[in-house]
């Protein structure tokens, strides 16, 4: 998929004109580049609580998603300080998906007083396999948004 096809893609996905796509795709694929400079610390840690506004409506779209087994979020600090969640799906690379689990998300970015992108990727590339280890899903296909349990009680 080239770039105009993936703008085209998120236009039509998103219900935004193709100026304000452009603009999403462009500030998206600048903060992914912007993360991953050479010399640039990268930490990735769990949300200690998911944000249900996001998570809920992710899972939604999901669930209507053949190809995807599970998803993982993470909180993406780079060098210490630039912070945005990064959405790993085990799943195959599906740009429409993106899209859509993007648009899914976008209220709850917007609404948040400090803004944070959304990144997304899959289990197969380098940082979606670090975006998984040690971590839990929120998502797994068949059962949808996973409940954690309280260890206290």
């Amino acid at each position: 998929m080239t770039k105009v096809e993936l703008i085209a893609a998120v236009a039509n996905d998103a219900n935004l004109t193709k100026k304000d796509a452009e603009a999403a795709v462009n500030s998206a694929l600048n903060a992914i580049t912007a993360a991953l400079k050479d010399g640039d610390k990268v930490t990735l840690v769990e949300p200690s609580i998911l944000p249900d506004a996001m998570i809920d409506p992710v899972c939604a779209v999901l669930a209507d998603a053949p190809g995807v087994g599970s998803a993982y979020l993470s909180v993406m600090i780079v060098n210490g300080d630039a912070r945005s969640y990064l959405l790993v799906l085990d799943g195959p690379k599906d740009e429409k998906l993106f899209a859509s689990v993007a648009q899914a998300a976008r209220p709850y970015l917007l609404s948040r007083e400090k803004k944070m992108d959304l990144n997304i990727t899959t289990s197969i590339s380098p940082l979606g396999q670090q975006g998984m280890q040690g971590s839990e899903p929120f998502y797994r296909k068949g059962i949808g948004r996973v409940i954690e349990e309280d260890d206290d009680e």
